[in-house]
């Protein structure tokens, strides 16, 4: 958003790469947990809309190809130059990641709040997370803004 309201080029270049990141990371955290790559490959097979692992397999995999693609993209930009296809796929990795970032910082609370345990379903504790992730990304900016400021000093 911020890139493409022409606001702070450079929160949107860290942000980028925090968010790819953090797809990778938990790609990687998803893999380990399951045991085995292919099981991983395999909850990619079927879409299940009832199923939260399903929905957060599929989630993950658009989110980290989206923002891959946006980070590359703006790398590729920035070496190379402004030519269509390289802005057409960054326009579309900045628009995705955006769309499926959305689920995507929920899902901790989803995945929580469709176990077994009594306790989790009678609370709101999706609601908790999506207001804890709404919290941090207001940190974030507030913290990225403070540093701008001191390295324009």
């Amino acid at each position: 958003m911020a890139e493409w309201l022409g606001k702070d080029r450079e929160l949107a270049q860290h942000a980028r790469w925090l968010a790819f990141g953090g797809a990778m990371v938990s790609s990687a955290l998803l893999t380990h947990d399951l045991g085995r790559p292919s099981r991983f490959l395999n909850m990619l097979r079927v879409f299940k809309a009832q199923s939260p692992m399903s929905m957060g397999a599929w989630t993950l995999a658009a989110f980290g190809s989206a923002s891959a693609a946006a980070v590359f993209s703006k790398a590729a930009e920035r070496r190379f130059g402004s030519k269509l296809p390289i802005s057409v796929i960054g326009n579309f990795g900045q628009f995705f990641s955006a769309l499926f970032g959305l689920p995507f910082h929920n899902y901790t609370g989803v995945l929580i709040g469709a176990t077994a345990i009594p306790v989790w379903t009678r609370t709101s504790i999706r609601c908790q997370f999506t207001s804890a992730c709404r919290a941090c990304r207001r940190e974030f900016r507030f913290w990225s803004y403070l540093a701008t400021l001191t390295v324009a000093r």
